[in-house]
């Protein structure tokens, strides 16, 4: 199971590193996982965050349903704003948004900072996970890799997040033995 986030990082950072598509194009990089989302239900969610902006897209699997959570820097305070799309709503209606709540420069989330000052892909320790408006707030972990430019410099870092209780249930179907349990 950590397996396949492994490789699904070693998947985007080589669609980034070789320009097949645009980290700072969000609809692109979302429209690529959604796809990946609605195929491996493995996966609690995958992220993007760009170097230059602190800015973030990702889709997460949330109720049941894939959500889409971005964060883009405001002309109008210089922050950072979340907004938070149905698929089909995507890029242009939120379900929710709202001005006064604002979204961390996602440089500073421990995910992006693990891998960024370790230069290599890395696991986080678990964490709590932004939360989403309706979503109570869930603990996880993350494997995060950085994704650089043909000149090495760091373009962002890609996440792939899977929340305790996911994993909870998947090691409960890991048979150990006749009578043990992971």
């Amino acid at each position: 199971l950590l397996r396949e986030a492994e490789d699904r990082a070693a998947i985007d950072e080589k669609l980034i590193e070789d320009r097949h598509i645009d980290l700072r194009d969000f609809p692109a990089v979302v429209g690529f996982w959604e796809d990946d989302l609605a195929v491996d239900r493995e996966l609690t969610s995958v992220f993007v965050g760009v170097e230059a902006t602190g800015e973030c897209t990702g889709v997460s699997r949330l109720k049941g349903r894939l959500s889409i959570w971005q964060s883009n820097r405001s002309a109008a305070t210089g922050g950072y704003e979340q907004r938070d799309f149905w698929p089909e709503q995507y890029p242009n209606v939120p379900y929710h948004f709202d001005p006064k709540d604002p979204a961390p420069d996602i440089r500073t989330r421990p995910w992006y900072r693990a891998a960024r000052e370790a230069g290599h892909p890395v696991w986080t320790e678990t964490y709590p996970f932004l939360g989403v408006a309706g979503v109570a707030p869930t603990q996880g972990l993350t494997h995060a890799a950085p994704i650089r430019g043909s000149d090495g410099a760091l373009l962002g870092v890609v996440d792939v997040d899977f929340e305790l209780g996911g994993l909870s249930r998947f090691r409960s179907t890991v048979s150990v033995g006749r009578s043990g349990f992971t």
